[in-house]
């Protein structure tokens, strides 16, 4: 996939603006990010796969710098990383927001059925994201770092086996992130919402979490340095798996 390279002239951003970059800005969880983010003064740095609704983010948001990169391709996100280390050095805050949810039935025919797919959105790129920008942001005093997660994560869905499996690993990964951190003043902030309301669950019927909600719940949270965040349904997740595991785990197989 081809990145939207910056233009050669372009020089180093030598305002005081702090930098956020949000991976998967351009619709939905992401894009809630990016606007809220811009309201708030940041300069702000997103990725996305296509660059039509790319091209549509710049034109809302005329501040924002964005480029077409695959973050679960790590070839991606390396030249995506050498684009705008030189142009944007005071990097202050990472979203690592990229992912999605495809419904698996493990029982298909495997040659028809996309088993990879979600490990390497919603986990491998994630890990690729952090792990690229991890240095500029340790270097920046107080830098911080989100993750969305999900509540699938903790307790999995029985329609979507590999998101609920690459949820749980980015669950780990945070918490393996942290204690790489400590000694640092930078912070991993995990929000592990229950669906939210996006395009890709335009679908649903059910209840579901604003994207605006969860985006205000989780910069305050981030802000406090506080390691997780659950919200809405997933309010109650950590204590219920304490106490009844079992029923948990039954309730939230088919939400």
């Amino acid at each position: 996939m081809r990145l939207v390279e910056p233009e050669i002239t372009m020089e180093v951003i030598s305002d005081a603006k702090p930098v956020a970059i949000v991976s998967g800005g351009s619709s939905g969880i992401g894009l809630a990010f990016v606007s809220a983010l811009c309201k708030q003064g940041y300069q702000v740095v997103t990725c996305g796969r296509d660059k039509a609704k790319l091209d549509a983010v710049e034109k809302q948001f005329p501040s924002v710098d964005t480029y077409v990169c695959d973050v679960a391709s790590r070839d991606d996100v390396i030249k995506w990383l050498e684009a705008i280390r030189p142009v944007y050095p005071n990097v202050v805050l990472l979203v690592s927001n990229a992912g999605g949810l495809t419904r698996v039935n493990l029982q298909d025919d495997f040659l028809r059925s996309d088993i990879n797919g979600d490990i390497y959105s919603n986990l491998c790129g994630a890990i690729n994201f952090i792990s690229a920008f991890l240095p500029a942001v340790t270097q920046t005093s107080g830098g911080k770092i989100i993750v969305v997660g999900s509540g699938f994560g903790i307790a999995p869905a029985s329609y979507a086996p590999i998101y609920s499996a690459a949820k749980a690993g980015l669950h780990s990964f945070c918490k393996g992130l942290r204690l790489q951190l400590q000694g640092t003043s930078v912070s991993v902030t995990e929000v592990l919402p229950p669906v939210v309301d996006t395009p890709a669950t335009a679908h649903r019927n059910d209840k579901k979490l604003s994207a605006n909600t969860l985006v205000t719940a989780t910069l305050k949270a981030a802000k406090q340095g506080r390691s997780e965040l659950y919200l809405g349904k997933s309010r109650l997740l950590p204590y219920m798996m304490r106490i009844a595991p079992a029923i948990t785990e039954k309730i939230a197989a088919n939400s």
